[in-house]
């Protein structure tokens, strides 16, 4: 792991249009169980997107890669996607102008994006963390697909993926890393939610780029994980789960 990531400690709707239509809580069939090998160091992120039909993950890792794999066959699909110099810590899946893309962040502090059809990376790195970029989200935001990245620089940054350029300025109000990112629909606008080492959940408007109520507090050794999701008994709610490093939250 690189010394940007190590370094980083306390007190320093989404673009995709698949989703789960159901799930049964009983254990996957084994039948269909693969194993897919190929990167040479440990796994840091996976992603999940259909293309041409077929259903895909891709994955970063320490190895400083992102591959894309079949998940009918478990065989990779290209070449490695190879552009970062610095460990893949983050990937998110989205829709640009009809093509599937993935978006990778890196130790490297830069942001990239791959269509997911070709293999190949798509315009400029998106550049602009002063520190590894450790999540990514993705979310449409006015009809345009964008992208939602944090790091360890405390800052969260909006990026317009057809464009490959960043939004406004950063969303700023965290002390410290920040290490999760999700998106949701709150009454109808986009948001992000966001994690950090300062212990506080944030909650930010992506259409007008600013943080919605006060932190969310509780955590008390960092949040290092967030997930948001949809209430059948409240549809017009998106619930927000968060995680610690030493437990979980709701």
């Amino acid at each position: 792991m690189s010394d940007d990531l190590r370094n980083i400690r306390p007190g320093a709707e989404s673009a995709a249009p698949w989703g789960v239509e159901r799930a049964t809580g009983s254990p996957p069939d084994r039948s269909v169980r693969r194993i897919a090998t190929g990167h040479t160091e440990p796994l840091l992120a996976v992603a999940t997107a259909v293309v041409d039909g077929r259903p895909l993950a891709v994955t970063g890792s320490c190895d400083r890669t992102a591959r894309v794999w079949d998940l009918t066959t478990g065989r990779q699909i290209c070449p490695p996607l190879a552009a970062h110099t610095g460990e893949v810590c983050a990937v998110a899946t989205a829709v640009v102008d009809g093509r599937p893309v993935a978006v990778t962040g890196s130790c490297d502090r830069t942001a990239r994006v791959w269509d997911l059809t070709t293999c190949e990376q798509v315009g400029e790195p998106l550049t602009g963390h002063a520190a590894a970029v450790a999540a990514v989200a993705t979310a449409v935001v006015d009809g345009r697909p964008v992208a939602v990245t944090s790091g360890g620089d405390e800052t969260v940054r909006v990026w317009d993926l057809t464009t490959c350029e960043q939004i406004g300025e950063p969303l700023t109000g965290h002390t410290s890393a920040v290490f999760s990112v999700a998106t949701a629909l709150l009454d109808g606008r986009p948001v992000a939610v966001t994690g950090s080492y300062d212990d506080t959940v944030r909650v930010w408007d992506l259409t007008m780029r600013e943080q919605i109520g006060e932190p969310l507090t509780g955590h008390e050794e960092g949040v290092r994980a967030v997930a948001t999701g949809w209430s059948t008994a409240a549809p017009w709610r998106s619930p927000v789960v968060t995680a610690g490093r030493c437990g979980c939250g709701t």
